[in-house]
């Protein structure tokens, strides 16, 4: 079986999956919002990396309501040329506005895995994500946090392209265009839906140089929530700069 129809056959399952989901739908909020974020990624071996992620969100017209906070400290082992495993933990907050508190934030922890294979041909590269999430939620009823949290997990797959627009390869001074599907889904005892959310993306970037990259992204997100019937339909401006310092010795 061929690359290129194992991968219509991934599409064809996840546009299914989704359209099923958005089908039986009753209630939807409609919003638009802003995501700033900054990566940064050290190397402090020949397959070790350090890596911190942090982020704000906005909504309501982009930008007139916080939304999120989030920072993610993790590692990176470099299996080979094509494969990297990510392993970390996050902290998020997030606003309980989908509920009617716009200024109660809900704290989250989360244990967080990804395991990514890349592939290249000529100026495109072809990029997998599997992800793992174990969440811990803390407790929320009527407006108020409580002391216990809520445990699930999540799983995820994204397939990304990008492709290099001036040069045959992602160089340095090069302009990238990007597309990507993300689909992700619940499980465990303290879910209702397990479908989670499904993300449709496409934008631009510019490599600088090895150390520096920034891109924008629109993004169009159908998402439900884990427990309860409302659902989201977003469309949100994604900017990302991302970092990459070496400080491995000179002799290694």
């Amino acid at each position: 079986m061929t690359f290129r129809l194992i991968f219509s056959k991934i599409l064809l399952v996840l546009f299914c999956i989704s359209y099923e989901v958005m089908a039986q739908t009753k209630e939807v909020e409609h919003e638009e919002q802003l995501w700033l974020q900054t990566n940064l990624r050290i190397r402090v071996a020949k397959k070790w990396f350090a890596y911190i992620d942090g982020g704000f969100r906005t909504r309501e017209h982009f930008i007139q309501e916080r939304t999120q906070y989030f920072i993610r400290p993790a590692s990176i082992f470099q299996v080979s040329n094509k494969v990297q495993l990510w392993g970390g933990y996050a902290y998020f907050e997030t606003s309980q506005w989908i509920n009617g508190y716009n200024d109660v934030f809900r704290p989250e922890h989360r244990y967080w895995n990804f395991v990514t294979i890349r592939e290249s041909f000529k100026r495109f590269e072809l990029r997998h994500r599997y992800r793992l999430e174990g969440r811990w939620q803390q407790g929320f009823q009527q407006g108020e946090l409580t002391d216990s949290y809520d445990f699930f997990w999540r799983f995820g797959y994204q397939f990304q392209i990008v492709m290099a627009l001036n040069n045959e390869k992602i160089i340095d001074n090069t302009w990238f265009l990007i597309a990507s599907d993300e689909l992700m889904v619940n499980a465990g005892k303290t879910i209702n839906n397990y479908f989670d959310q499904n993300r449709i993306s496409a934008g631009v970037g510019y490599n600088w140089n090895e150390h520096f990259r920034i891109q924008g992204i629109y993004q169009y997100i159908y998402a439900k929530q884990s427990r309860g019937e409302t659902s989201i339909s977003g469309n949100s401006i994604w900017i990302t700069l991302q970092m990459n310092v070496d400080i491995r010795k000179k002799t290694e």
